[in-house]
């Protein structure tokens, strides 16, 4: 019927018209990807560099210095090393955190919501110092938040 070179421009068309189309039947169904906010920080290399702003500042803060007492400069870096792997994971990014949990890490350290008000205040900060924007702050100040339970003991 159709002869070689018409099934050829039928089924050729088809195939265009399914690829042109296979985005929208994604965004329909709701499967769209969306940029994850370790992409939206600047990956492994822009969270490293947040920390970095925002690390040493916590340490030497008059009220949260003493729970950073005796602690050598490879230590010290062993815990800026973790809290990047833990905000990288946590923030959709490929680290693996392999540091303990945050209950026995703070422990006996004596962390009050005092302490913790301080600590969120560096924290937001930071990132108005980077200029984040509204939705990556406050999708940021979530992931922050959610290490609260953890770490304030009294």
């Amino acid at each position: 019927m159709f002869t070689r070179s018409l099934r050829y421009v039928i089924v050729a068309s088809l195939g265009v018209a399914a690829m042109a189309l296979a985005p929208l039947g994604a965004h329909a169904q709701g499967t769209a990807t969306r940029t994850s906010l370790y992409q939206r920080l600047g990956g492994y290399d822009g969270i490293a560099a947040y920390i970095a702003l925002v690390f040493p500042r916590v340490a030497q803060h008059p009220e949260l210095m003493h729970m950073f007492r005796g602690h050598g400069r490879g230590s010290q870096q062993r815990q800026f090393q973790l809290v990047v792997e833990l905000v990288c994971q946590k923030t959709g990014g490929p680290c693996a955190y392999i540091g303990r949990p945050m209950p026995p890490v703070h422990d006996g350290l004596g962390i009050t919501e005092a302490n913790w008000t301080t600590f969120m205040k560096i924290i937001a900060d930071g990132m108005d110092e980077k200029r984040y924007p509204a939705d990556v702050r406050a999708e940021f100040l979530q992931v922050w938040r959610g290490f609260r339970d953890g770490v304030v003991r009294q």
